[in-house]
């Protein structure tokens, strides 16, 4: 299970649609315009401690990021509640499925490459 692999607290949180989209955390986290292509944004969350969650869907999988402006990760565990997962972790979760969207080799290869990074990142904190 995803939500047992969380590196900090439960956080309740508030959605919100803000006017414009921000792919910021989006790019950080995949760094490639062939992995960002799938995603749609779909609204903000506000944590109870304030922190602000961008929520994007993969157009295939239909999973979820839900990504902070610092390169946290979290995953929605129900209702309003949020759980603090390790990027990598999150990664792993949204693209599990997505060999039925036959990925090209330049998808593929972007997304070793973001798994390497997000590894990187880990192991540097």
């Amino acid at each position: 299970m995803l939500w047992a692999m969380t590196t900090g607290p439960s956080l309740r949180g508030s959605m919100c649609h803000p006017d414009t989209p921000d792919w910021r955390s989006l790019e950080a986290l995949l760094g490639s315009d062939e992995l960002c292509a799938h995603f749609m944004w779909m609204h903000d969350v506000v944590l109870d401690d304030g922190t602000v969650l961008h929520a994007y869907k993969h157009r295939w999988t239909r999973c979820y990021f839900h990504l902070a402006d610092d390169g946290r990760a979290f995953y929605y565990v129900t209702r309003d509640l949020y759980h603090e997962v390790v990027p990598r972790t999150a990664i792993k979760a949204v693209f599990a499925d997505w060999e039925c969207c036959k990925p090209t080799p330049e998808e593929r290869t972007a997304l070793r490459a973001a798994m390497r990074r997000a590894a990187k990142r880990e192991a540097s904190e």
